[in-house]
């Protein structure tokens, strides 16, 4: 395999080598960004392989939720709470028209029932997964939870940048309410603008409500539920396996089934 990149069967995951000590950790290979880690599944009442997840709506449509190739990363330790991360992917696609490079850091805090994370993350020469001259995409966000017993509430609000689109701002509220081993989750994400500046902005929405069960803390059954509106555009899809979509449909879903942890 080479896990700079994710070739071979063993790869498509996090895959690196590095050092750790008291000064933190630093690591090379194929690895998620700092913004996917403190935005995604921490916050998040669903993770991110859900079809109500974060990235359905918020994280750009899952375009700041990535995991790299050639990835070069820092790691801080905890110092008094706060933590702090650092990412570059090397770049081996320059041409004589483009340069593209990924650059981003994060700073979170966590306290008990406290958390509170900042993420920024800047795509060189770069249109989602198409590599573009002179087009950059930067991203910030914020999120957050609190627990109360039982009950951890979560948000997450993000603005997302593209050349020559108007600024994409959204956010996403959650909940995941633990009652012994039943588990109550829920969250809405909203999302306006992104769209070419000349043209009318997209504008959508959704709603998830799901159901867990926990055997065992490494064994569970989930169900859930999504509902997108795609009031202008179809820019709102699935957050996993996402459907085709013209402008105005809108996706609803039910999936269930059972998870295990290795």
């Amino acid at each position: 395999m080479n896990p700079d990149v994710g070739g071979g069967t063993l790869g498509s995951r996090n895959s690196g080598v590095g050092l750790t000590g008291n000064w933190g950790s630093f690591l090379i290979g194929r690895w998620d960004t700092p913004f996917k880690v403190v935005h995604a599944a921490i916050v998040d009442p669903f993770g991110d392989t859900a079809a109500p997840d974060i990235t359905a709506v918020t994280l750009n449509q899952g375009n700041f939720s990535r995991r790299e190739n050639n990835v070069i990363q820092y790691w801080s330790p905890d110092l008094g709470g706060f933590a702090f991360r650092a990412h570059y992917s090397a770049n081996e696609a320059k041409t004589a028209t483009t340069n593209p490079s990924l650059t981003g850091a994060s700073l979170t805090y966590a306290a008990g029932a406290l958390y509170v994370a900042y993420a920024y993350e800047k795509h060189k020469d770069q249109n989602g997964a198409t590599t573009v001259a002179g087009v950059d995409e930067t991203g910030n966000a914020v999120s957050a939870y609190y627990k109360f017993g039982g009950l951890k509430l979560s948000g997450q609000a993000g603005r997302y940048q593209r050349t020559g689109t108007e600024a994409q701002k959204s956010y996403m509220a959650g909940l995941d309410w633990a009652l012994g081993k039943h588990v109550l989750l829920a969250s809405y994400q909203n999302s306006k603008n992104g769209g070419v500046t000349t043209s009318a902005q997209p504008k959508c929405n959704m709603v998830g409500v799901g159901y867990r069960y926990d055997f065992s803390k490494r064994t569970s059954f989930v169900t859930d539920y999504t509902k997108v509106n795609n009031d202008v555009g179809n820019l709102c899809n699935f957050g996993t396996s996402p459907l085709t979509i013209t402008a105005g449909q809108d996706p609803r879903g039910f999936a269930i089934g059972a998870r295990h942890l290795f």
